[in-house]
């Protein structure tokens, strides 16, 4: 019986599942991060009442305890300010995403809001995240198979094919 690690057909096999995990790992990074920047310390929130993108430290609570334009009632939280988490989509270049710009400047630099999420205070896993469109006007939880389909939507692919980008932060 031949030893399986003298198998030279089960080793190239084994090398090149082991080279695609290191090429999908790295395209995983560059995506999340942007190509030229390392993780970050802040995340992008989004004023619900300006549609304006906001730099936040990444403990920041969403919704935030302030700093937004506005007040609003959230599904299962309460009243709020209207600075909540956002989910930034790119075909550019991350860093072109500045602090301050408006909805309609991100599709200037090619980046759009894919979807906004709140969280339950004292929530550190993540079990209680809702999640709405860029409206905020309809909130449900992140894995009900309605919000599956919407963020799917919003991710869809750039005009050239291809996948589209998730900025983590600034």
């Amino acid at each position: 019986m031949a030893n399986d690690k003298d198998d030279p057909q089960k080793l190239l096999k084994l090398g090149a599942v082991a080279v695609v995990g290191g090429i999908a790992a790295v395209l995983l990074a560059v995506n999340l991060l942007g190509s030229d920047r390392g993780p970050s310390d802040q995340k992008w929130m989004l004023d619900l009442e300006t549609q304006i993108v906001h730099a936040r430290p990444v403990d920041t609570r969403s919704p935030a305890a302030e700093g937004g334009a506005g007040v609003r009632s959230y599904p299962q939280i309460g009243e709020g300010s209207s600075l909540v988490d956002v989910t930034l989509l790119t075909c550019g270049d991350p860093g072109d995403i500045t602090n301050g710009m408006s909805v309609d400047e991100l599709a200037g630099v090619e980046a759009r809001v894919g979807w906004v999420s709140i969280r339950k205070e004292g929530d550190a896993t993540g079990g209680s995240e809702l999640v709405s469109d860029a409206t905020g006007a309809n909130w449900g939880p992140k894995m009900s198979p309605e919000n599956i389909q919407m963020m799917e939507a919003a991710a869809g692919g750039c005009p050239d094919g291809s996948a589209v980008g998730v900025v983590a932060g600034p």
